[in-house]
């Protein structure tokens, strides 16, 4: 099945768990693909600006192209018990790396 999510603009997305934000402006999966997601705009969410995941297993992530998108402030919403509210920096690579669970980064996690 092909995908492509393109130009969306998506903001102010999400809900206040008891000790997180949670809700992404895009969360994709891919073990056939392709998925396309090119040219969006993600700010203020209470999560992830765009969460790309997969479950463990043989198929990863497939497929997938995350390609020119926007992302900024995703996570400043959200409130955790003491910790003063976030700020984010603009601008975040779109790869895995070892920040992939690192709840501070909220722009683009790639899991």
């Amino acid at each position: 099945m092909d995908i492509e999510i393109y130009g969306c603009l998506a903001y102010n997305n999400g809900w206040q768990e008891s000790i997180f934000g949670n809700g992404h402006g895009i969360y994709a999966k891919s073990t056939s693909g392709p998925v396309y997601l090119r040219d969006n705009i993600l700010f203020n969410q209470f999560g992830y600006g765009l969460h790309i995941y997969t479950i463990a297993g043989p198929d990863g992530l497939t497929n997938l192209h995350a390609e020119g998108n926007v992302s900024f402030n995703n996570g400043a919403v959200a409130f955790r018990p003491g910790e003063l509210p976030e700020r984010e920096h603009p601008v975040r690579r779109q790869r895995a790396g070892p920040e992939r669970h690192a709840r501070r980064q909220h722009d683009v996690l790639l899991a």
